[in-house]
């Protein structure tokens, strides 16, 4: 009864068996203790507290000292921020969090503001919600973003990096409720970029050029995507999006296959220059009436496979596309692609 009136959770158990609550652990003792995350089997807790595989860790317990935010930990006395799992020392946060001068602490009315003042360079800036979790980060002093960054946080809400041109594997990978987020200069993002959030709104990237693998792969609830420069994105960029209404892309050449599978609300697409529409493109889209493209020379399976309502389709340099299969999938698709065939009057490779 005093567990429940103090944490609010009514534990019923049954003779001969264990419980367990949501976000809670058991050290060795038996005491139990809120967690914020588990990695490898260590669990980073509020006031400074780690259990690495049911032994608590007391040895950054004095809060004068250390600051425990996510799975870092700031030494206030000797000016950095290091990790106690040493197989997690390659995100590349840590080497943005290098040569301070001074950390300044404010209290604010729901959460801290870690200042991070550098020998050289602009203030960065980090803060925290009420159980240490990093929920925002500034950051202008960086240009490259090497793997990992912040890859097993899942609270931050925004972030802004504008000077950064390069962000590395799995850049924010398991970030779940990023809302804001500002990186003017970022021309390339590699692989898993974002891959976990469905928060973000709005994303604007006006220098973006080139994206890797599973970009936004989980985001449903994108509605607006700014990349007026974007020439080319690897497989299942946007995969799961279901709420963008226009895709405006007129600098891309190539996009991977199961790119925008999910998405039925688009209703204009601007993409003059790609050259291949790729296997399970706009697959499930039943909403786009009217698309034309204007340099696809080929057609692969699954584009527009579920379409009831596409009207016009312009490929002026159509060239192929798989004839037996799409002309069993879809009478409006097949009538389409004819139409075509017959207007571009040239050579048409029938892929069998």
């Amino acid at each position: 009864e005093s567990f429940e009136r103090e944490y609010g959770y009514k534990i019923i158990q049954n003779e001969g068996t264990s419980f367990e609550i949501p976000n809670y652990r058991k050290d060795n003792t038996g005491k139990m203790y809120k967690i914020n995350m588990e990695i490898n089997n260590k669990c980073y807790c509020k006031n400074n507290i780690i259990i690495d595989n049911s032994q608590v860790i007391d040895t950054y317990k004095e809060k004068e000292r250390y600051l425990l935010i996510d799975y870092f930990i700031i030494d206030l006395k000797e000016k950095k921020v290091f990790v106690y799992d040493q197989t997690l020392n390659k995100d590349s946060f840590l080497v943005g969090v290098m040569d301070i001068k001074k950390i300044e602490i404010t209290k604010l009315s729901n959460s801290k503001l870690v200042r991070l003042i550098k020998n050289r360079g602009e203030d960065v800036l980090i803060e925290i919600d009420d159980d240490n979790q990093i929920i925002g980060y500034v950051n202008n002093n960086s240009h490259f973003i090497g793997s990992k960054f912040l890859a097993n946080n899942k609270k931050l809400r925004y972030l802004i990096m504008n000077n950064v041109e390069h962000v590395g594997v799995c850049f924010l990978y398991s970030n779940e409720n990023l809302e804001e987020i500002s990186m003017q200069r970022l021309a390339f993002a590699d692989n898993f970029f974002l891959r976990m959030n469905n928060s973000l709104r709005r994303l604007y990237l006006p220098a973006l050029e080139h994206v890797r693998h599973g970009f936004l792969n989980n985001d449903r609830v994108l509605e607006y995507l700014y990349v007026p420069k974007l020439i080319s994105a690897d497989d299942e960029f946007l995969e799961k999006n279901e709420e963008l209404e226009v895709f405006d892309a007129p600098c891309l050449h190539n996009i991977g296959s199961n790119s925008l599978v999910n998405n039925n609300k688009l209703t204009t697409i601007n993409t003059p220059l790609l050259r291949v529409l790729p296997r399970n493109f706009l697959k499930h889209n039943n909403s786009l009436r009217e698309a034309t493209f204007e340099s696809a020379e080929s057609l692969e399976l699954g584009v527009f496979d579920d379409t009831k309502v596409l009207e016009v389709l312009n490929l002026p340099y159509l060239k192929e596309y798989p004839y037996n299969k799409i002309f069993k999938i879809n009478a409006i698709l097949r009538r389409l692609l004819e139409e075509n065939v017959e207007r571009n009057n040239m050579g048409l490779i029938l892929k069998k």
